[in-house]
């Protein structure tokens, strides 16, 4: 289930590798969903130009060694973006002052992902720390086979364990992570988590559905992993925020 495993960990410290026989990823219990729950937040975003108004989902996250006066959420790209145009996007509930996003980092997705969905992730800040009863979670690259389990965190409700399925045979794409946990519009940005040794980590991002017409309309949902590519953008994003 688990060929390797990086831990983040900031100030720009190698990231530590755990192999296969070392730690094992599973579906969160209900004591760690519970926990981890209060980190699911929702984005409001708008575009400008049309007035489109877009509702996602984001993930806040825990960033050992990080003391900043904001805070670092998760989210999908195409929920803060229009193609390369950034959204005008707040947390849900939260006052502009410290909800409003100001500022966003993105990929591009693979040539050969037609879904686009290779690099749909966004690392975004806030204006201002959120209210401190919203959880931090921690992240993750996952490289796992395509087995086992994961848990979608939405909301306040308790989501079934999830399981990770194959992805389509013309899907290769090596990014994406398949699962069956259950997906609709304006989850996009939930994060997929897994507990490792006991703990809550989002080891990938929800981002929508394929619709294979060639396998009588099969539906396969799909999130992004994170790897270690992310985790490096992720590291650099918060020292360039932070004025490092």
């Amino acid at each position: 289930m688990l060929r390797a495993l990086s831990l983040l960990t900031f100030c720009l410290l190698p990231a530590t590798a755990f192999a296969a026989d070392q730690a094992g990823i599973r579906a969160l219990d209900d004591e760690a969903y519970l926990n981890s729950r209060n980190g699911v937040i929702q984005l409001i975003c708008e575009n400008e130009a049309t007035g489109q108004v877009y509702l996602s989902r984001a993930v806040v996250l825990d960033i050992p060694g990080f003391a900043g006066d904001f805070d670092i959420l998760l989210a999908a790209r195409h929920a803060v973006m229009d193609r390369t145009v950034e959204r005008n996007c707040h947390v849900r509930g939260e006052p502009l002052r410290r909800g409003q996003i100001a500022g966003i980092e993105t990929s591009s997705p693979a040539v050969n992902d037609f879904g686009e969905f290779s690099q749909d992730w966004a690392i975004v800040r806030t204006r201002g720390r959120l209210d401190d009863s919203i959880s931090r979670l921690r992240a993750a690259a996952y490289a796992g086979r395509e087995q086992g389990q994961l848990s979608m965190l939405r909301a306040a409700m308790h989501g079934e364990p999830c399981q990770i399925t194959p992805a389509p045979d013309q899907i290769v794409e090596p990014t994406l992570i398949f699962h069956d946990c259950y997906a609709r519009p304006g989850l996009s940005g939930s994060p997929l988590l897994a507990q490792i040794e006991g703990e809550a980590y989002v080891i990938g991002v929800q981002l929508g559905e394929y619709v294979m017409f060639n396998e009588g309309g099969r539906q396969y949902s799909v999130g992004r992993r994170l790897d270690d590519e992310f985790l490096q953008a992720l590291i650099d994003f918060i020292a360039e925020e932070s004025g490092g």
